[in-house]
């Protein structure tokens, strides 16, 4: 298993897995939200943002993108979840920061609960816009 920067060729891998998984951990949004946004993602969010990738056996597993200190994805690949690949991720983004923001929708309790397990705090909640779905801010501090 190796964790590494993504390669600009694997962009469309990088989208596929934020659709597929978008879908997946949020039933309560409708699935066309998703598919309407997939190229925004693949064309200017990847292409701005730090990328890593966890790669076994040649097959991406999981990726996270981030904007600075802000942890925009962190996703794992569908049959590849509950094996550790998320966590690894996580690790890999803490060794280089001293602090991590993210957003999870509420109703997303499995990733709620992943990121409190791994040493996140709630800060806030708000209203996403375009879903209008809440969401929690939340943040990991080097301690």
């Amino acid at each position: 298993m190796k964790i590494r920067e993504a390669k600009e060729e694997e962009f469309n891998s990088l989208a596929n897995i934020w659709l597929e998984s978008s879908i997946q951990a949020h039933p309560f949004i409708d699935s066309i939200y998703w598919i309407d946004h997939v190229e925004t993602v693949r064309g200017f969010y990847l292409p701005l943002s730090e990328n890593i990738v966890v790669v076994e056996k040649g097959e991406i597993k999981g990726f996270a993108s981030l904007m600075g200190d802000y942890l925009s994805v962190l996703f794992v690949r569908s049959g590849s979840q509950g094996k550790g690949y998320g966590r690894l991720l996580l690790e890999k983004v803490k060794q280089d920061r001293e602090r991590i923001q993210l957003k999870v929708y509420q109703k997303n309790n499995s990733a709620y609960r992943f990121y409190i397990r791994n040493g996140f705090e709630s800060q806030k909640v708000s209203i996403d816009e375009p879903t209008g779905e809440k969401e929690v801010m939340l943040e990991w501090q080097k301690k």
